[in-house]
């Protein structure tokens, strides 16, 4: 597809200089919304690196961005607009408000009790969780539906067999650092002596 005539590519419009105007609210939403993918990619290119102190700006910006959503909620709430119209699908917004405040949150904990360590806001998803509970499904057997002391059992496996194969790697990052076969290798007894 070909650009209309008289656009120049990024950072041009090809509307007209009146019309630019209109669009304020838009370019203001696309800007915080971009923000907010940047912080939670943790893109330092973009001075928005991993977290690394309870007191980290980006844990200001995040809750800063938060304000500006709820900012924009009670303004239509105020004016009387049919949010389900004139606002985030409420899912949409109970994501962003979860996303931020739940960085924000899990940064200032975890870094207030283990301040040499640094929060990576791209990795926290639901992958670990999702992975844990496949190996759980597919430990069961000829049923999906476990008992809890069979789950317990299977936890422990998946979670040993994981780190044998992927050598400490996230399942989803890459070639496994041994065959699975090495993995299952048995390993020396441990003496059950005093």
């Amino acid at each position: 597809m070909e650009a209309p005539k008289g656009t120049c590519g990024v950072g041009c419009s090809p509307l007209p200089v009146s019309a630019r105007g209109l669009y304020g609210s838009l370019v203001e939403f696309s800007r915080t919304l971009d923000r907010v993918v940047d912080i939670m990619n943790a893109r330092s290119e973009r001075g928005a690196g991993p977290i690394d102190s309870p007191h980290s700006p980006l844990i200001h910006e995040a809750l800063e961005l938060l304000v500006w959503f709820c900012e924009w909620k009670s303004d239509l709430e105020a004016h009387g607009e049919d949010l389900e119209v004139a606002f985030l699908h409420h899912t949409t917004w109970e994501d962003i408000n979860g996303l931020l405040l739940g960085v924000a949150c899990t940064a200032r904990f975890n870094l207030a009790m283990f301040p040499d360590e640094a929060l990576v806001q791209r990795r926290l998803d639901q992958d670990p969780c999702e992975h844990h509970f496949n190996h759980l499904r597919q430990g069961g057997g000829a049923t999906s539906n476990i008992t809890a002391s069979r789950a317990c059992g299977l936890s422990a496996i998946a979670g040993t067999l994981h780190s044998a194969a992927m050598g400490g790697r996230a399942g989803n990052s890459g070639q496994a650092t041994r065959t699975l076969a090495e993995a299952m290798e048995p390993l020396p007894r441990a003496s059950r002596r005093p």
